[in-house]
């Protein structure tokens, strides 16, 4: 009978509320969601970075490489880039780091007004790059 009763209580035990079980259960679902949520936010930057990829962003390959993106083969999954005037390079997509800059959209009526936004452009670049090496202290025009 002694052996019953032990039986009875091993019973009762192993149904009785276990805290730590609850800890280890909200652990998981807690790294579960976290996996999920990063996943989600990976997969939307490399979306983005898809959509930022058009003929004339300025990229950074995962090779450390700057370039101007000249065309795009969705079919093939490459593009060309402008590592320097006149040199042209061909990656893969997926070997985009990040969009450096877009082109920015220029709506103009001739071509004379695209070229002179375009160089407007170029020219608020510089001048906030001088800007920039200025404030970090690395002007070279300085005695």
């Amino acid at each position: 009978m002694t052996l019953s009763l032990l039986l009875a209580e091993d019973a009762a035990q192993q149904q009785a509320f276990n805290p730590m079980m609850l800890v280890l259960l909200a652990l998981f679902a807690v790294m579960i969601f976290m996996m999920f949520r990063n996943r989600k936010k990976a997969t939307a930057a490399a979306e983005e970075r898809k959509n930022q990829l058009v003929p004339g962003a300025e990229i950074m390959t995962t090779a450390g490489i700057y370039g101007t993106v000249s065309s795009i083969d969705t079919e093939q999954n490459r593009l060309v880039l402008e590592v320097s005037p006149g040199q042209l390079v061909t990656f893969d997509m997926r070997a985009v780091a990040q969009v450096v800059s877009s082109p920015k959209a220029v709506i103009s009526d001739s071509p004379a007004d695209a070229a002179a936004a375009l160089s407007a452009e170029a020219d608020e670049a510089e001048r906030a790059k001088r800007e920039q090496d200025g404030e970090n202290g690395t002007d070279r025009n300085r005695d």
